[in-house]
């Protein structure tokens, strides 16, 4: 999604902070469980990125 935004310069308040390393959450997605599962088929989370969730702001269960 952050790619998305950037590469279409979509203009989102604080969206984006850390442009992409894994340091702040500000581009987390919420997806329906269906879809979440079919990412993480293709895409299978890092442990940055686990960690991160840990300290998102707002998370809620997928």
């Amino acid at each position: 999604m952050l790619d998305v935004a950037l590469d279409n310069d979509v203009d989102i308040d604080g969206f984006g902070a850390c442009e992409g390393t894994l340091a702040c959450s500000t581009c987390h997605l919420i997806l329906s469980k269906e879809d979440f599962d079919k990412c993480l088929k293709q895409n299978p989370m890092s442990l940055d990125e686990i960690d991160l969730l840990d300290i998102a702001y707002d998370l809620k269960n997928t």
